[in-house]
């Protein structure tokens, strides 16, 4: 009966630890987010670099301050950048640039148009959808027409700040908007973009979880001016053909453009974000909460250390208990590359706070059986008067 009555306070006090793994991302978002993120650092390191053909050229602070103009740049700079990369082979170019608004001098709008048009390399626009408005703002009419494609660029933010989802499409009063990462994976599979993203993997908001699987550092980048003014010295270093067949993505990546995110891997530019998630699209390497999952890894936690707590003490069971957290963080990075997510932060929550509070209610319970055994040996059971050992104490 004693055990039981244990056991069933233990409980209510796991319980309790539940709840305050519940609502603790409420409380603090960023701390649930940070536990999380440490997954994402080994993920990246023990995914397998993909094969994919991805060049990006920046428009950085290099080619800003080679170029002798000021920004935003003539248009025609971007055709003669389309005309480059066309003569080369290329799969696909995606331009991260909104041209919404018509330039001062219209020849310039129509270079553009012309090479968009000319390009047998197949041409993404990208555009922005302003949410308040319930409106896209898309590129220019003459523009948007004889492009192959045009994908939103909206990047959500967890509350924290970092990016670690991309918007596969919006659908507002029945039109559908398709991002830039999956309009940029349609077109370098020349496919259909909608199916190549599983409804599965999806959350409420049409978004899915980034697989980061690409640095700066991991895909071909070159300067936008050294494609425009040193294409041979480019292709003594990484090849003839190392623009054909590739999808080349033309981004800001400069400090005046404000297109850098945080992320769980650090600062990226955008384009680097859509890299991924065209990756992620091609590969088919998504990956996809299953929340149920912390029903079996709860009870495990909470059973391992009911027993810690019943055989240890404090010191040596906070040590156990830590590594029974570390086996649950290498679990979530197996779990990461086969495609699994599960909330590690509230797993970490839960298990230090049944931990902490079950090892207070010890002592605390220890306390007052102290307490019970010293005023039995203090005062006479039978005429309920102190003995010489309470005043003993006292002096003491």
């Amino acid at each position: 009966m004693k055990n039981q009555g244990e056991f069933r306070k233990f409980l209510f006090l796991g319980l309790c630890a539940l709840l305050i793994a519940y609502i603790c991302p409420y409380l603090s978002a960023s701390l649930t987010f940070n536990n999380n993120d440490l997954t994402y650092r080994y993920l990246y390191l023990f995914s397998k670099p993909k094969p994919f053909k991805f060049i990006g050229v920046a428009v950085d602070n290099y080619s800003l301050n080679k170029v002798p103009q000021r920004w935003p740049w003539k248009r025609s700079l971007f055709a003669k950048a389309i005309e480059a990369l066309d003569k080369e082979g290329v799969n696909t170019i995606g331009l991260d640039f909104i041209f919404s608004q018509a330039s001062e001098e219209k020849e310039e709008d129509r270079a553009l148009e012309e090479a968009i048009r000319r390009a047998q390399a197949k041409v993404v626009l990208a555009y922005l959808f302003d949410y308040n408005k319930q409106t896209p703002v898309l590129p220019l009419e003459s523009l948007s027409k004889p492009s192959y494609a045009m994908g939103m660029v909206n990047t959500p933010q967890d509350a924290d700040g970092r990016v670690r989802r991309l918007r596969a499409f919006s659908s507002v009063n029945k039109n559908l908007y398709r991002s830039f990462s999956l309009e940029l994976a349609g077109s370098f599979l020349n496919q259909e973009p909608e199916p190549l993203i599983p409804g599965a993997i999806l959350l409420k908001d049409n978004s899915f979880f980034i697989n980061y699987q690409l640095k700066p550092k991991d895909i071909l980048r070159i300067s936008f001016v050294d494609l425009l003014e040193d294409l041979s010295g480019l292709k003594a270093r990484f090849g003839q053909d190392f623009l054909k067949g590739a999808l080349v993505l033309v981004y800001p990546e400069a400090e005046i453009h404000h297109d850098t995110y945080m992320t769980p891997l650090g600062r990226m530019p955008g384009g680097i974000l859509h890299l991924n998630g065209a990756s992620n699209i091609i590969s088919g390497d998504f990956i996809k909460e299953i929340k149920w999952l912390l029903i079996p890894f709860s009870i495990i936690s909470y059973l391992a250390i009911y027993q810690l707590l019943l055989r240890f003490g404090f010191l040596t069971g906070l040590l156990f208990t830590t590594g029974i957290i570390f086996v649950e963080f290498w679990s979530q990075v197996l779990l990461n590359l086969a495609g699994l997510k599960l909330d590690f932060s509230f797993l970490v929550i839960f298990c230090l706070s049944f931990f902490l509070l079950s090892s207070l209610y010890k002592y605390i319970y220890s306390l007052g059986e102290l307490l019970k055994i010293k005023d039995k040996a203090t005062l006479d059971p039978l005429r309920e008067i102190f003995t010489l050992r309470y005043f003993y104490y006292r002096l003491e």
